[in-house]
């Protein structure tokens, strides 16, 4: 996973459904990671599937504003 900021984190993907797989970062990387989604950047994530390479853009607009939602 790649930020536009520039920060990036390798994932591990697990427990996959049909419909997705969870990923996360390195559990020394969590308050890293939270910090640069709450400062509201895009970013991509790739990841191999079979023998393709797929790269999907997604968008942390919001992101902040629901962690303070789910805090209070």
């Amino acid at each position: 996973m790649r930020l536009s900021s520039g920060w990036e984190a390798g994932l591990r993907v697990g427990g996959c459904k049909k419909e997705y797989c969870e990923a996360g970062v390195a559990e020394k990387s969590t308050d890293a990671a939270l910090g640069e989604f709450r400062r509201g950047h895009d970013g991509i994530v790739a990841y191999q599937l079979d023998n393709r390479i797929l790269i999907i853009p997604f968008s942390l607009a919001g992101f902040a504003d629901a962690m303070k939602a789910v805090s209070s």
